[in-house]
């Protein structure tokens, strides 16, 4: 069972539970690569962060860079645009 939106391979069945009709599907171009980026910016300027947004915030930005930036290469990003029909 899919517990992030990550693991949905099919949003076809979610969309019609919601009672939503799928407009477009798309992949978002070189999302990975951007998104590891500002992850590996987040920690290079931590102490900065820190500085600026206060020990919780960049505790929270810390452990998003560590734990989703090494599973990027396993995503597929998609731009999905749906509408309620009516």
């Amino acid at each position: 069972m899919p517990t992030e939106p990550s693991h949905v391979s099919d949003w076809t069945p979610l969309l019609a539970a919601a009672r939503l009709q799928l407009e477009s599907k798309e992949e978002v171009p070189r999302f990975a690569e951007q998104l590891g980026r500002m992850y590996e910016l987040w920690l290079e300027h931590l102490d900065a962060i820190r500085a600026e947004v206060g020990a919780a915030a960049a505790d929270r930005l810390e452990t998003e860079a560590r734990t989703v930036g090494p599973r990027l290469k396993n995503l597929e990003p998609l731009l999905i645009v749906a509408r309620r029909p009516g």
